[in-house]
């Protein structure tokens, strides 16, 4: 049976549903917890309906089920008690998306779009922010602490956003001070000598001044058999908010993150798993050192006619690192050095107006340089694989109308000019190149409220990333990437808020696609990078989520998503291992773009006469083949596979602290992340772990 047809008549269902669906629905009975020890939930301990989740992913706070866009948020609650340390721990039940493994973090694709250019060189399609500020690089993805909740926006944003993102935009959100005095502490311990910890302190200072500190650290020994991929992390936040009066607040943040240990770890790539997919070839002396900080500072105001937002940031890092086998043989500095720094200046309707709208001006820039001495070179010897720097300006502005009674019309323009220099000297003649992009997009559509809990959307919008240089002789430009996306959406709620069902379809269409391309020359000891454009490829597909309060005490969620993406256009790339026949991708699937992918969930809640409680979870994923490469080699291919997790949480009664026990990949299949000149990089395996947290 082919997935593809039954997949999408799955999603049409999901999203014509509200049309088929009676006005009124009697609420269904509600089952009493069974056994002798448990029983129902007291009643002020029930939870009948499903919790309303609130977004900010349209600069506005409101209910996820009233936004005309494609939208999933994760709770930060769940993300620790689970202990989700990680981005690609946390998104990994997300429908339509895709981690991908960096040196130093991961980088989230949305429906097949990625950034599989490196940072400087290309844009990614998806746009991460943390907390409002967008980050160039990696490296924040590995630590997840006093998280607010995370928001995952699908589709081109670029009349929302100050920094484009043609596939969509995660926000991470950490929680704001606030004027009570609060706190918690989380400790951990797991498989692979696994020891986290997290102290969050919230103190008001007077009526007017509040202080939150967040600290966080993270040990553990490596996931492949020479020690690498471990993890020896430190972080803190501190963020300071003066509210003198309700509608003015000025906060000020700070964050710092210091990444030590051995580093990512590869395994020789292979096209059929060996018995021990984690056995890597010795690594001595290899380590990975980076640390990072950031500042910025938002300030909000009423003036009348909207909310004034201004939001200023500068973040640095670098980086020192041996890895003295695999893809990369080389001592260097990646980054050598990082600067990037961002304005955002806003204005928005107030939140009770009809009328709806948003404009801004947002700056960016940054300078990235890295370098490198590959080993046995002579003393002394230091290339500057890359010394870039992009300077991004941009108008948006996005209105929602009243047309009628539960009818409005979705319009925004955003017009972007992007300036970029690349100096090339990766082994071969220095070379400079400069030059500027840009483009004008815009987004149009309709929402349509067809019941008291349903709506409906349809958007047509566009997206682009802008060019840059290959690194490699004749150091040839990268065309820009433009994108145009058609999508129509329905939210639901149905049997009195305890069933709630969203659905989307989306049809994409590339031009001048960004592809990779790394690869030995044949005779050459030094790897070659460069970059093309597919002159067009398309993309369609959709998600669908659905979660039922089935009673009192069990809820059950199901997510899936389909997409269909190929290569339009012919494009030879170089074989990798050398030998391997060249393909042309033509025909071909987009890499990070599993065909099917779907996951499901239990929980139950179990209450005792006591007053304690004990919930227990259950996930299973399938995920389908998927490239995770632009190659196209059986080497960079992972076949689809099955995985899951359970994990059971203690609350004992009037008590503020709980203990969860889990379990990740519970069938320990090995998943391949990435690929690199031969080697592959590794989700974790199978393993378990005990998370305590304290609320005081």
């Amino acid at each position: 049976m082919k997935t593809g047809p039954t997949a999408l008549a799955v999603l049409i269902a999901a999203i014509y549903a509200p049309a088929m669906a009676p006005a009124q629905t009697a609420t269904p009975p509600v089952p009493a917890a069974s056994g002798a020890t448990a029983q129902a939930a007291p009643a002020e301990a029930t939870r009948s309906e499903l919790e309303a989740v609130v977004v900010t992913g349209q600069k506005r706070k409101e209910s996820a089920q009233k936004a005309a866009l494609s939208i999933t948020a994760v709770d930060g609650a769940s993300i620790n008690e689970q202990g989700q340390n990680g981005l690609q721990d946390a998104l990994k039940s997300v429908p339509g998306v895709v981690m991908q493994e960096q040196s130093r973090g991961s980088t989230p694709t949305i429906r097949g779009l990625g950034a599989d250019l490196p940072p400087g060189v290309g844009d990614g399609a998806v746009a991460t922010n943390y907390d409002g500020v967008y980050n160039v690089r990696p490296e924040g993805s590995q630590s997840m602490f006093d998280v607010s909740r995370i928001e995952v926006l699908r589709g081109p944003q670029s009349t929302l956003y100050g920094r484009s993102g043609p596939a969509g935009v995660v926000n991470v959100i950490t929680n704001d001070p606030t004027f009570k005095r609060e706190g918690h502490a989380t400790f951990e311990v797991g498989s692979y000598g696994l020891l986290r910890s997290e102290l969050v302190l919230n103190q008001p200072l007077s009526e007017t001044l509040s202080i939150r500190g967040a600290l966080t650290s993270q040990n553990r020994d490596g996931y492949m058999s020479n020690g690498t991929t471990d993890a020896k992390t430190f972080a803190g936040r501190l963020k300071v908010l003066y509210k003198p009066k309700e509608d003015f607040s000025v906060l000020l943040g700070t964050e710092a993150i210091r990444l030590n240990g051995r580093g990512v770890g590869t395994v020789p790539a292979y096209a059929t798993e060996p018995a021990d997919p984690y056995e890597a070839p010795p690594a001595p002396g290899q380590r990975d050192k980076y640390q990072g900080q950031k500042y910025w500072a938002q300030v909000d105001t009423n003036v009348g006619i909207g909310r004034l937002t201004a939001l200023a940031s500068t973040a640095s890092a670098k980086n020192e690192e041996l890895f003295p086998t695999g893809p990369n043989v080389v001592e260097g500095q990646d980054p050598k050095s990082l600067r990037q720094n961002s304005f955002e200046l806003r204005l928005a309707s107030q939140p009770e107006s009809a009328l709806k709208w948003l404009v801004g001006y947002y700056n960016y820039s940054n300078h990235l340089v890295v370098s490198t001495v590959p080993t046995g070179s002579p003393a002394g010897t230091t290339l500057t694989v890359q010394d870039t720097t992009a300077d991004s300006n941009a108008l948006f502005g996005n209105v929602s109308v009243p047309l009628a009674a539960g009818m409005r019309a979705i319009g925004g323009l955003r017009y972007s000019s992007d300036k970029k220099s690349v100096k090339h000297n990766m082994f071969f003649p220095v070379q400079d190149s400069a030059g500027s992009f840009s483009r004008t997009d815009g987004k149009i559509g309709l929402e349509v409220d067809t019941g008291p809990q349903s709506l409906m959307y349809a958007t047509v919008s566009t997206g682009y990333r802008p060019g840059g240089w290959s690194l490699a002789p004749p150091y040839d430009p990268i065309k820009p990437e433009t994108l145009t996306s058609l999508e129509v959406g329905s939210k639901n709620q149905f049997f009195d808020n305890r069933l709630r069902l969203n659905a989307s379809l989306y049809y994409y269409k590339y031009k001048n696609y960004q592809i990779s391309d790394l690869f030995f020359p044949p005779g050459s000891p030094f790897p070659v990078l460069a970059f093309y454009n597919v002159e067009k490829a398309t993309n369609y597909g959709g998600e669908m989520e659905a979660t039922w309060r089935a009673s009192d005490v069990d809820t059950l969620g199901l997510s899936m998503s389909y997409v269909h993406a190929t290569f339009d256009s012919s494009l030879v790339l170089h074989p990798d291992p050398i030998g391997s026949p060249a393909v042309d991708i033509q025909g071909r699937t987009l890499p990070h773009s599993p065909k099917l992918t779907v996951a499901a969930r239990y929980a139950r809640q179990f209450y005792f006469e006591s007053g304690a409680s004990v919930s227990a979870r259950f996930d299973v994923r399938h995920v389908g083949s998927q490239y995770v490469a632009p190659n196209q080699q059986p080497l960079s291919f992972q076949k689809a596979y099955w995985t899951g997790d359970v994990s059971v949480s203690y609350r004992p009664a009037d008590a503020n602290w709980s203990l969860t026990g889990y379990v990740k990949n519970v069938n320990d299949v090995a998943v391949k992340t990435g690929y690199f000149l031969g080697y592959n990089t590794l989700a974790a395996p199978r393993t378990f772990g005990l998370v305590a947290n304290i609320e005081f």
